[in-house]
């Protein structure tokens, strides 16, 4: 069996429904001025703030990251700076350090120089005074020369005894020679003590040619071998070659005496002389070479 049937709502009437529709209406016009007035302030939010804030806010961030980044650069150039000027402070340390036993080490040298050259005073005194004596020796050497040339010239001339003079005449001249080589030693001139060395040879030479006493001509050939000793050692060993010479001097005026009426030249001393060149470290002679 069926139940009562629902009674239905009551339908709202035309008016109703218009006053709904109009309330429905302002809600939705109300709601679109509230959107509208919310957007608008968003918009002039956004359009005044944005700027305000990049004004305020993000451009002094801005300038103070640069300028901070413009600091840490200028900082670390400025640490640069101080590195590579302590790194000069301390090369210039170093020269001075350097130049301060440079000048220590020249202050050295010129007390040395000082010493030697006071030493080198004293041997030029000793030379100066053994070249005029060898001066000396060479002038009486060439006027008892002169002499006996002129009494060449008037033995010619009158015939008379040529052999003998011409032998003087010969031996003076390779006395000459040997005297002059002595010299030259003296004045460190080795080139020239050689070629002194060779004349006094070649006249010893020429002297033997003449001679046939076998003492004289056994003297000439001890005399000559030591002008070959003499030469050789001119370069390496002055002093000994000196003495060399020295003997050959003695040898050639014991072996050949000069004759009665002819004047007679003193002979050098037979005493071991001093050495020609004293061992100094700095004053080292430089010997000119020579053709052999």
């Amino acid at each position: 069996m069926s139940g009562p049937m629902p009674v239905p709502p009551p339908q709202p009437s035309f008016g109703q429904r218009v006053a709904r529709f109009i309330g429905h209406l302002l809600r939705l016009v109300l709601w679109t001025l509230f959107l509208v007035a919310v957007l608008a302030g968003l918009a002039m939010l956004i359009g005044w703030g944005i700027p305000y804030v990049d004004r305020t806010i993000v451009q002094p961030l801005q300038d103070a990251r640069a300028r901070l980044a413009h600091l840490e650069d200028a900082h670390a150039t400025l640490a640069q700076q101080v590195a590579a000027n302590e790194a000069q402070m301390a090369d210039l340390a170093d020269r001075l350090d350097a130049l301060q036993a440079q000048q220590q080490e020249l202050a050295d040298q010129l007390q040395a120089l000082a010493a030697q050259t006071d030493t080198l005073t004293g041997q030029s005194s000793a030379y100066q005074a053994r070249l005029a004596d060898l001066e000396d020796r060479i002038a009486a050497l060439q006027d008892s020369l002169a002499d006996l040339e002129a009494r060449q010239a008037a033995l010619e001339a009158l015939g008379a005894d040529l052999t003998a003079l011409q032998r003087q005449w010969t031996l003076q001249r390779a006395l000459l020679h040997v005297s002059q080589a002595r010299l030259a030693l003296v004045q460190e001139d080795w080139r020239l003590a050689q070629e002194e060395m060779d004349r006094a040879a070649a006249a010893l030479g020429d002297l033997a040619t003449r001679l046939g006493d076998p003492i004289a001509l056994e003297a000439l050939d001890e005399a000559q071998t030591r002008l070959r000793l003499a030469r050789g050692k001119a370069l390496t060993a002055p002093d000994i070659a000196a003495r060399d010479l020295d003997v050959v001097w003695t040898l050639l005026n014991q072996a050949f005496p000069p004759p009665g009426p002819l004047p007679t030249t003193a002979a050098p001393e037979a005493t071991t002389p001093e050495p020609i060149l004293s061992p100094t470290p700095t004053f080292t002679p430089t010997p000119t070479p020579t053709s052999p």
